[in-house]
């Protein structure tokens, strides 16, 4: 697809766009997906209640409610991308000339009282029977401008996520939440979130893998 991608006018992408998009792809695509997954076992293995019901629920909606809230709490990406202003623009009663760089942090958006009451708590609850909103939730970015791998991120989470909690049972390896610590551009658990696993009945056991597509 990146080999056929024409540009407005129809030229094909030059060897160092392609690459680019590449290395974007490589590095966008796994260190994020992978510290987020960090993230939402350091937040499990202190939550055993929403463990149970992620086990024992069969359809997806508390699933993807406990992504929804996970990534609200610890967006890897602590800001959306920036956006360089080509003519002066109004945000909020401040102007700002040409050539300003301006970026929204997820961070703060996301731990806004008013849009989240209660911000810093851990509740899956908030995203029951409603969807993020479009410029209040953003991970993968707002508005007509996100990720483009967001829909793939959320389903390796899930497929990751169900296949975990439904083989063990998970125990916090430590009293005190995780620190936060840069890895890369990305914002990971500073210790490594550790987690005890302890092993879930042979049959839980198989259902797992079955879920992995391993079995």
């Amino acid at each position: 697809m990146l080999l056929e991608a024409r540009h407005e006018d129809g030229s094909p992408m030059s060897p160092q766009e392609l690459r680019d998009e590449l290395m974007t792809a490589l590095v966008a695509g796994h260190e994020t997906t992978a510290s987020q997954l960090a993230w939402a076992f350091e937040h499990l293995s202190r939550f055993p209640c929403v463990v149970e019901r992620l086990v024992n629920e069969d359809d997806d909606e508390y699933l993807t409610a406990t992504i929804y809230e996970i990534l609200r709490l610890r967006p890897v990406l602590p800001n959306a991308e920036p956006r360089l202003s080509k003519r002066p623009v109004n945000i909020g009663g401040f102007e700002y000339p040409p050539g300003v760089l301006l970026l929204a942090s997820a961070f703060l958006v996301q731990h806004d009282p008013d849009i989240y009451p209660d911000p810093y708590a851990f509740r899956p609850e908030r995203f029951l029977g409603s969807s993020p909103g479009t410029y209040t939730w953003i991970p993968f970015g707002g508005g007509r401008r996100r990720c483009l791998g967001a829909s793939f991120a959320l389903q390796e989470m899930k497929i990751v996520i169900r296949a975990a909690v439904r083989r063990f049972a998970l125990q916090a390896a430590g009293d005190r939440p995780e620190q936060t610590g840069r890895r890369s551009i990305t914002f990971s658990p500073a210790g490594g979130a550790s987690v005890i696993l302890q092993e879930r009945s042979p049959r839980a056991h198989s259902d797992a893998r079955e879920l992995a597509g391993v079995a």
